[in-house]
């Protein structure tokens, strides 16, 4: 069995109005699995859709975040993954393969069975 090189991915779509996604995406990042921590297995991206740089720059820096943070300016990336309402967010295996969704804001619970989701060897508690 081939094993991927690709990380597990949380990929978040949304605008510098979701101050507390920032905070959940942040909170994600500590989730325990099996006494490791979440970015050991785990990669999340966040785009911001339609605003520009100096905007998403400012938000990303007040708030401490500790992910990438990239741009989608015309909102182009956003329409192919038909984000239509936003935040919207994907959890993406090592094979590229969208495992689950979920629209609107998240609490803990809907970030572990995202990440668990991606992750099924390792146990996922919020």
């Amino acid at each position: 069995m081939r094993r991927s090189i690709l990380p597990a991915l949380l990929l978040t779509a949304l605008g510098t109005s979701a101050r507390a996604e920032i905070a959940v995406l942040s909170s994600g990042l500590t989730l325990k699995l099996d006494g490791h921590r979440v970015e050991d297995g785990l990669v999340v991206l966040a785009i911001d859709v339609k605003e520009e740089e100096g905007v998403v720059a400012a938000f990303a820096e007040g708030l401490g975040t500790t992910f990438p943070l990239g741009l989608d300016t015309d909102g182009s990336a956003a329409a192919r993954w038909d984000a239509v309402a936003l935040p919207v967010h994907f959890w993406i295996d090592r094979d590229g393969i969208i495992r689950d969704g979920a629209l609107g804001g998240i609490g803990a619970d809907v970030m572990a069975r995202g990440v668990a989701s991606i992750l099924p060897s390792v146990d996922v508690t919020p």
